[in-house]
């Protein structure tokens, strides 16, 4: 795998936007993402890591999304981010390969517990000998002064672990 980096627009609609790497239950998972006890106020995992919400500061507009994917942790570089927080996502494997044969995963875009009608080409991961596997993912956010809200994505294969929360709003 090389280092690789896309971006995507992605409108939100509802202050937050959702992401799925395999099949888990939505309603359960939208049911506590927000209201548990662990909610940082920015970004969640599920309790079985395939699922991800994300709250944002855009509650009805559209947002700037960029994703790199790495082969290792990329430096840690919190500057200009207003938030910075690693957590562990799971992705399950496609039952169909990639366009150069290899088996791949998805990260897709959810509106309502299926992928948006309207949303960005999902987030393509490999994923080595077909099995389902643990991806470290860093989200970063900011807002600037009459500009679209940004997030990133950096992700890379790591075993699942702890969130780290590098940089996080006050409430």
């Amino acid at each position: 795998m090389t280092d690789t980096y896309s971006t995507r627009s992605l409108f939100v609609s509802s202050g937050y936007w959702m992401a799925t790497g395999g099949p888990e239950d939505f309603e359960r998972f939208t049911d506590e993402a927000f209201s548990a006890p662990e909610w940082n106020g920015v970004i969640r995992p599920s309790a079985e890591g395939g699922m991800v919400a994300v709250a944002t500061q855009t509650q009805w507009d559209e947002l700037h999304l960029s994703v790199y994917l790495y082969e290792a942790p990329p430096s840690l570089d919190t500057d200009g981010w207003d938030t910075v927080v690693d957590i562990s996502i799971l992705a399950h494997p496609s039952p169909e390969p990639g366009d150069d044969g290899h088996p791949v995963a998805y990260l897709a875009f959810l509106d309502d517990g299926s992928p948006a009608e309207e949303a960005p080409d999902p987030i393509v991961l490999p994923a080595p000998g077909g099995a389902p596997a643990w991806w470290r993912l860093r989200f970063q956010a900011r807002t600037l002064d009459g500009m679209p809200e940004e997030h990133c994505f950096q992700l890379w294969p790591a075993e699942r672990q702890s969130e780290a929360q590098h940089k996080v709003p006050k409430t």
